[in-house]
């Protein structure tokens, strides 16, 4: 079942019509106003960030890069790894939504200053 959504607009010669938008129109629109936010912490190449996991290891990630999908997501592709006491487990490349990574990874953990 399509959804669709009825819009009041009005063209060049001045003449008032109506639009119907899909549900993907309306699923675009929606997802590309969630993207709008910034986020809270900087998101650059090479930056490492951390997420305590159980209160004995670290979750770790290292950017790789950044993109915005076709629908205005910002993505951060990134290598995760795990450090537990003195080793470090890599577990390959992840992608996640800037949201949720901001989310996870809160602690920026290599130096910001050169």
């Amino acid at each position: 079942m399509e959804t669709t959504e009825t819009t009041e607009t009005t063209g060049t010669t001045g003449t008032t019509g109506t639009a119907k938008m899909g549900s993907f129109t309306l699923l675009r629109k929606w997802l590309s106003r969630s993207a709008d936010s910034e986020p809270l912490i900087s998101i650059e190449p090479g930056a490492l960030y951390g997420h305590m996991v159980d209160g004995r290891s670290v979750e770790l990630a290292r950017i790789i890069d950044t993109a915005t999908d076709e629908f205005g997501i910002r993505h951060v592709r990134f290598q995760l790894g795990y450090r537990y006491q003195h080793k470090i487990v890599e577990a390959g490349e992840r992608t996640l939504a800037v949201p949720s990574f901001t989310a996870r990874f809160t602690q920026r953990l290599d130096s910001l200053s050169d």
